[in-house]
């Protein structure tokens, strides 16, 4: 009788564990809550995925802000730089026509098609050589003076080139190379502009 009575309650207590079992897993496999959670982990997805879309555009709103300014300095490098390089190559012209003079005793205008330099045109100080008022009653400069004058010039330019490059080499930064050779700052880095495009 106690066997049949321990039987009965072990079938019901099976039972009973059975309904509630049953019940949960019905409740968890019901498709309306797996789309509920599928929902929220595809919701909390796509909030991440707008955060990171934020930072990444602002990132890049900021990097081309940058490259904008290194472009604007870019363009007033190069502006600069075509500034200093028409008035080297006017100083050239001088040159070649101080030379022209020593050899064949005549002076060409500056550059082709002009009488004169232009005023606008800035000089360094030791590209053209300094002239000299002349005394009463003496002659002016022959071939041989005017080609010692650009020979001089010339060397000087090139002792300029060499100081320029020297203190470049050693990080020092172009408006004090400028102050320290007296020279203008475009010329210091159109020289070392020309110095690093050759090397």
């Amino acid at each position: 009788m106690t066997v049949l009575v321990g039987i009965a309650l072990n079938i019901l207590v099976l039972a009973i564990g059975f309904v509630y079992l049953h019940s949960k897993f019905e409740r968890r496999t019901r498709p309306e809550a797996l789309l509920q959670e599928v929902a929220r982990e595809v919701n909390s997805i796509i909030v991440e995925l707008n955060q990171t879309t934020d930072r990444n555009i602002g990132l890049i709103e900021e990097r081309i802000e940058t490259l904008k300014g290194l472009l604007e300095k870019v363009d007033k490098r190069l502006a600069l730089m075509r500034r200093e390089w028409e008035q080297y190559d006017s100083t050239t012209q001088v040159y070649t026509n101080l030379r022209q003079a020593a050899s064949g005793g005549r002076i060409t205008p500056f550059a082709q098609g002009q009488g004169e330099a232009s005023p606008q045109r800035r000089e360094a100080p030791d590209q053209i050589p300094e002239q000299q008022p002349r005394k009463r009653g003496s002659r002016p400069a022959t071939g041989a003076s005017a080609a010692s004058a650009a020979k001089t010039a010339q060397q000087n330019r090139d002792e300029i080139r060499k100081q320029v490059i020297g203190l470049h080499r050693k990080g020092i930064a172009t408006n004090i190379i400028a102050n320290r050779v007296g020279s203008t700052l475009g010329e210091v880095e159109l020289i070392i502009a020309l110095h690093e495009k050759k090397a």
